[in-house]
């Protein structure tokens, strides 16, 4: 790529956290929504944005569920 272009990604992700329910406690809504960019410039193709993107993406969402954003 290479041409100073950059790249958005937008996301909108919902689920129900199951993982901590109880008799007591009911499960989470997890909802999250996000914008990530990359700069067109540090990557050689869209398959290397890509995957970038979702290496990004899926650390971003183990931090959420594993409540190290709050």
């Amino acid at each position: 790529m290479g041409d100073n272009r950059d790249l958005t990604y937008v996301a909108f992700c919902q689920f129900v956290d199951e993982r901590l329910k109880s008799n007591t406690q009911p499960a989470k809504l997890r909802t999250l929504a996000m914008a990530l960019r990359v700069d067109g410039t540090k990557v050689t193709s869209f398959i290397e944005a890509d995957v970038r993107m979702a290496a990004e993406v899926t650390e971003i969402i183990r931090r959420i569920v594993t409540e190290e954003f709050a």
